[in-house]
């Protein structure tokens, strides 16, 4: 299979050799699997990010929905606040 048959990342491996073509095979190997570790630490903070912008944005919601059901109450006792009785004001 010629390089332009193969997929894409079956092609990066073999660009990374060339360039470390100076190396020891292990010293390779240790290399792809540094960027390898450093490519997945980044997808698990990027993940860790997304998740906490989810739950911010689910409480945010939440506060709102508590807000929206309060207002009717809270419109409701001002209105029987009008009306209550000079006698029991005091």
């Amino acid at each position: 299979m010629s390089k332009k048959q193969q997929p894409e990342d079956q092609q990066q491996p073999a660009q990374e050799h060339q360039i470390n073509d100076g190396l020891s095979p292990l010293e390779d190997q240790v290399l792809l699997l540094t960027e390898a570790l450093k490519r997945e630490r980044a997808d698990s903070e990027n993940i860790r990010r997304r998740h906490e912008e989810q739950i911010t944005g689910v409480r945010e919601h939440v506060k709102a929905g508590v807000v929206i059901d309060l207002l009717p109450v809270i419109d409701n006792f001002e209105r029987a606040l009008k009306h209550v009785p000079e006698d029991l004001e005091k």
